[in-house]
């Protein structure tokens, strides 16, 4: 497989400079050696702060941690202070006055320095940063963050990966999306662990040809990869593209869809399916998780999104139908990576789609309420549902009423982010242009406006910061014929227990 000749410099790389992993922290934070219970995000974060650290992740089911604040020294003169900004009366304010965006360019080594312009949030609590220049605005439709760090795909020409530091404000580029043949491609849908980065990268070596790989990218050395590279025809609509990437190392999860379907036979060759596809970096293996692994026969296809937490790869998948002599049935279903145990989730009328796993959760946006009259393409009155994967039962979550929560909700730690399109004038339907964004604490499920904008706020992602603390990055349209997405970032206030 392509890349996998730095395979073992790569394990080298994230043993020494991964978060400390430790099954239950009993005496120091480096301590392995203790036989507990499955990781869960609440018993992970509990041994995290015992052994003064913070959560990192459940990956491979063993607890995780993380030094907590280990950029808090790297902060430029005039930095990017959280406390900057007034979140009561709405409205923008400017710091950063000595660095003003215009004049950021090749700053301290940056190759620009976001002006940290905040604006306030809907509810006590929540203030928001822009994190994006207006150089880099363009087609910005995919991001993801983790501590200090934001990756994002935006600018021109072509459409190139970027990093932001969220202590310094310093913005720099990782990935120019330059194809071999010096052409421009793109760089798109990136998923962020801690110094490594997995994203989508796509381009044209002919006009009648499209190339599409997996890239990881070790942030701390520069050092870069290629998976699961190959070439399709065009044919009409039809060509290859890999998105919703999701890294929990050392799986990488994405929906493909490619002329020569990966792990599949022969006869499915120019079919073009929408698969949900798992790659282990340390191993090279490769599973098509659409695929039923006795038989081979695609079984769940028609994937719209997939996500991964805690070894379960989680997404929208469709059988039966035109040419079937069975019904559609499009549900959630999930696949644990360690167990390979392969579960429905849903059985509910309607679509279900866009989940998103956040260990014990699995949530999605629920269509059940409006069957046939609303579907992936015509969502209307949407809500959010949610299923335990540890007590196996299902939650309407958020259920507003007629209204429509966006399409796309995102899940981390004990957060759910989500669109909704209750405070416009057609709340029901996509007409308005008006969209906000909401998030959801599960624990004590409560919900919290995050946006009260005029316009429309997407592509909502939640991340943990250094200290602990969660964010709500999402996009703001700007100008929708020219493809014009600022990045904002917003806090996440922790419910009080008068609020829940």
């Amino acid at each position: 497989m392509a890349g996998r000749r730095s395979v073992p410099v790569l394990a080298a790389i994230l043993v020494a400079g991964a978060g400390i992993s430790c099954s239950g922290c009993p005496d120091s934070p480096g301590t392995n050696d203790t036989e507990t219970e499955a990781c869960t995000f609440a018993s992970c974060e509990a041994q995290c702060r015992a052994a003064a650290m913070c959560y990192g992740s459940c990956s491979g089911g063993a607890c995780h941690c993380m030094p907590c604040g280990s950029d808090a020294d790297a902060r430029l003169d005039g930095g990017f202070d959280e406390g900057d900004g007034d979140s009561g009366d709405g409205e923008t304010l400017e710091t950063f006055e000595d660095a003003p965006r215009d004049e950021g360019h090749d700053v301290a080594g940056c190759d620009y320095v976001v002006t940290g312009e905040t604006r306030a949030g809907a509810s006590p609590g929540v203030t928001c940063r822009r994190l994006s220049v207006d150089e880099v605005e363009e087609g910005l439709l995919s991001v993801a963050g983790f501590g200090d760090r934001i990756v994002f795909s935006g600018g021109d020409p072509g459409t190139p990966l970027w990093e932001l530091r969220r202590s310094t404000g310093c913005l720099t580029l990782l990935d120019d999306a330059r194809t071999p043949e010096g052409n421009w491609g793109v760089a798109h849908d990136p998923a962020l662990e801690a110094s490594r980065a997995a994203y989508a990268a796509e381009w044209r070596p002919s006009s009648d040809v499209k190339r599409c790989e997996i890239r990881m990218l070790d942030l701390e050395s520069g050092e870069r990869w290629g998976f699961a590279s190959g070439e399709s025809r065009t044919l009409g609509s039809q060509t290859c593209w890999i998105n919703h990437v999701s890294l929990e190392y050392p799986w990488i999860v994405w929906r493909d869809v490619r002329e020569h379907p990966l792990g599949a036979g022969p006869e499915t060759v120019g079919l073009y399916n929408w698969d949900a596809v798992a790659l282990n970096v340390e191993t090279g293996e490769i599973i098509n998780l659409s695929l039923e692994p006795i038989t081979g026969r695609r079984v769940w296809g028609g994937v719209i999104r997939t996500d991964l937490d805690a070894g379960w790869a989680a997404f929208k998948a469709g059988w039966g139908g035109a040419g079937t002599g069975e019904p559609l049935t499009q549900e959630i279903v999930a696949v644990n990576l360690l167990t390979r145990e392969r579960r429905q989730i849903t059985d509910a009328p309607g679509l279900q789609y866009f989940a998103t796993v956040t260990f014990p959760w699995i949530a999605w946006t629920d269509l059940r309420c409006c069957s046939p009259d609303c579907d992936y393409m015509s969502p209307c009155s949407n809500d959010i549902y949610g299923y335990n994967l540890e007590t196996r039962e299902e939650y309407a979550l958020v259920v507003a009423g007629d209204t429509m929560q966006g399409d796309e909700v995102d899940g981390e730690g004990p957060w759910l982010l989500y669109e909704d399109q209750r405070g416009g004038a057609d709340p029901t339907h996509d007409r308005d242009r008006e969209e906000d964004i909401f998030a959801f604490h599960l624990p004590t499920r409560t919900e919290i406006r995050i946006t009260d904008w005029p316009g429309y706020e997407m592509i909502p992602r939640v991340y943990r910061r250094e200290d602990g603390s969660y964010g709500a990055l999402f996009v703001h349209e700007i100008s929708y014929l020219h493809a014009i997405y600022r990045l904002w970032d917003c806090d996440l206030p922790e419910p009080t227990a008068e609020a829940s």
